[in-house]
C-alpha cells in the first residue's frame, strides 16, 4: 500500500539527487520553500475579509494563512498525543505536523486578490465572452471552458506551486507528494464536481485545470488515492481554515467597530445550549473587565481575544474527537463530510458563519470596496487579454496559428502591457505551448496565461498597474 506520507518529488530520477547535506525532513524541506517563496510575501497584500485595510492589526491573507497553519500544526500534533497511531502505523511522530503547518499556510496561495469577489470578477469576465473559446473554427473542450467559467483559486495553488513558482527545473517548488495531495481540497477536474448541495467535501468544487490534470492525477496516485478521495490531512486543513476564518474574522469585525462584543455573546448562545460555557466564559471576563472602567473600545477589543481563545479550543478539541471518531474512513479519504460538519461544534460553527455574513462580510464599507476590486479586475483582464492577443504568439515558427487563432497585430500599448506580465508566467506558457501548437491548443494556455498574471497580483500592484494603463491606454 502507497503511503499517505510518501516523500518522493516529482523531480525524483529526473534530476540529481546530489545536494548538500542536509539535517532537515522532506517535509520540513517542503515547509521552508513554501515560506521563503514569492506568493506567500504576496499574501501580505491580498484580502482576508476586509479590502484594502489600513488598520494593521486587522488581519490579510497572510496573516490567516499563519493562522491556519499554526492550527494545523496544533491539530495535528493533538491528535498524536491522543493516539500515537491516529495517522496510520509506523509514521513517525514528527512528520505529519509539519506537513500539516506546510497546507495550512500554503492553501490560499492561489487566492486572487480582492477575496473572494476577486474568484467571481474573474470568473464572471469569461462567462460573458463565449468567444474566447472558439479559434480557426474549433472550440475548447467543455473542461476547458470550465476551467475558465468556475475559475477556482484552490486549483490556482496547485498549479503554483507544481509549474509557476520557479526554484527547481520544471517542477515549480518541488514539494512532496505528501505535502501537495494534502494541498488538494479537492480532487476532480472542473467538469467534475458535484451541484449536490449534500455530496463528498473533495467534489464541491474542482482542484486541478485540465492543464495541470496528469500533475494532479500522479500526485494523487503517489500517494494511493484516487479521483474523488481526499488525503486526510485535507481534512484537517479545511476544518482549520473554518474554524479560523468563523472565529477570527468575526474579531476583525469587532476590531472595525462593525459588532460589540455583546452582539457576539448573543450569537454564541443562539448556537445552542451546549455552548452556553463559552458565552458565560467569555462574558465573565468581559463583566471583569467593565469593573474595571476599562473604555468601551478596550472591553470590545479585549473580550474579543477572549472570545478568539475560549473557542478556538472548545473546536479544535470537538475536531480531535471527530477525526478518531472517523479516523478509519478519513484515512482512506472516504469519509464523505467535511471534519467541521462530522464535530459536534458544527451549530456553533454554522452560528458564527451566520453572524459575519449578516455584520462583516455583508457591512455596507465591505461591498464598496469589493464592488471597485470588481471594476478594477475587469479592466485589468481586457487590457491584458488584449496584449495576450497582440503578443503571446509573436514568433516567426507560430505564423500560422496566430493567423488561425485571428490574432490582431502587436501595438506600442499591447507591448507595453506584456512587457508587465511575470517572466515565469510567460516562461511557462511557452514551455506549456511548445514549438507547434494547435490553434485550440494555443487559445487555452493563453487564457491561462491571463488568469496565472491577474490572479498572482497584489491589491495594491493592481491599483498602480491599472491607473497607469488607463493613462496610457491608446483607445483601441
Amino acid at each position: 500500500m502507497l503511503s499517505l506520507f510518501n516523500p518522493n518529488r516529482f523531480s525524483a530520477g529526473v534530476t540529481s539527487p546530489k545536494r548538500e547535506p542536509d539535517d532537515r525532513t522532506e517535509y520540513e524541506r517542503d515547509y521552508d520553500r513554501i515560506l521563503f517563496s514569492a506568493p506567500v510575501r504576496r499574501l501580505a497584500d491580498k484580502t482576508q475579509v476586509f479590502p484594502l485595510e489600513k488598520n494593521d492589526s486587522v488581519r490579510t491573507r497572510l496573516t490567516h494563512s499563519h493562522e491556519v497553519s499554526n492550527l494545523c500544526r496544533s491539530l495535528a500534533t493533538q491528535l498524536l498525543r491522543k493516539n500515537a497511531g491516529a495517522f496510520g502505523p509506523n509514521i513517525a511522530q514528527d512528520q505529519v505536523p509539519v506537513i500539516a503547518a506546510s497546507v495550512g499556510l500554503a492553501h490560499d496561495l492561489g487566492n486572487p486578490p480582492f477575496g473572494h469577489q476577486g474568484e467571481a470578477s474573474i470568473q464572471r469576465w469569461f462567462k460573458t465572452r463565449p468567444d474566447l473559446f472558439l479559434a480557426d473554427g474549433g472550440e475548447l473542450s467543455e473542461q476547458q471552458k470550465q476551467d475558465f467559467r468556475s475559475w477556482e483559486g484552490n486549483a490556482q495553488a496547485l498549479r503554483l506551486l507544481t509549474r509557476l513558482q520557479v526554484a527547481k527545473g520544471s517542477f515549480g517548488l518541488d514539494l512532496t507528494f505528501a505535502s501537495l495531495a494534502a494541498l488538494m481540497k479537492y480532487t476532480v477536474p472542473s467538469i467534475g464536481r458535484s451541484e449536490k448541495k449534500e455530496c463528498h467535501p473533495a467534489l464541491k468544487k474542482f482542484g486541478y485545470f485540465s492543464a495541470d490534470q496528469a500533475n494532479a492525477e500522479k500526485i494523487l496516485a503517489s500517494v494511493g488515492l484516487v479521483s474523488g478521495k481526499r488525503h486526510a490531512l485535507a481534512y484537517l486543513m479545511e476544518a482549520c481554515d473554518d474554524i479560523a476564518y468563523s472565529v477570527i474574522d468575526i474579531e476583525d469585525a469587532i476590531k472595525k467597530g462593525l459588532v460589540s462584543i455583546n452582539d457576539l455573546l448573543v450569537a454564541i448562545e443562539s448556537a445552542g445550549p451546549m455552548f452556553a460555557d463559552i458565552a458565560k466564559g467569555v462574558g465573565g471576563k468581559v463583566n471583569e473587565l467593565r469593573t474595571e472602567q476599562r473604555p468601551t473600545a478596550d472591553v470590545n477589543e479585549i473580550g474579543s481575544q477572549y472570545y478568539r481563545t475560549f473557542t478556538i479550543h472548545h473546536m479544535m478539541n470537538s475536531v480531535a474527537d471527530a477525526f478518531l471518531r472517523e479516523r478509519d474512513r478519513i484515512l482512506s479519504g472516504d469519509f464523505p463530510h467535511g471534519l467541521l460538519d462530522a464535530a459536534t461544534c458544527s451549530p456553533l460553527c454554522k452560528a458564527l458563519k451566520s453572524f459575519a455574513r449578516e455584520h462583516a462580510y455583508n457591512a455596507p464599507s465591505v461591498k464598496k470596496l469589493e464592488l471597485e476590486g470588481d471594476t478594477l479586475l475587469q479592466g485589468l483582464m481586457s487590457y491584458f487579454w488584449r496584449a495576450i492577443e497582440e503578443c503571446s504568439l509573436d514568433r516567426k515558427k507560430r505564423r500560422e496559428v496566430r493567423l488561425a487563432v485571428k490574432a490582431p497585430e502587436p501595438t506600442p500599448f499591447g507591448q507595453f502591457v506584456y512587457s508587465h506580465i511575470s517572466r515565469n508566467y510567460v516562461a511557462s506558457f511557452e514551455a506549456e505551448l511548445g514549438t507547434d501548437p494547435t490553434p485550440i491548443n494555443a487559445r487555452y494556455h493563453q487564457l491561462l496565461l491571463l488568469t496565472d498574471m491577474v490572479s498572482g497580483m497584489t491589491e495594491n500592484f493592481a491599483i498602480d498597474l491599472f491607473a497607469m494603463f488607463r493613462e496610457v491606454h491608446d483607445g483601441a
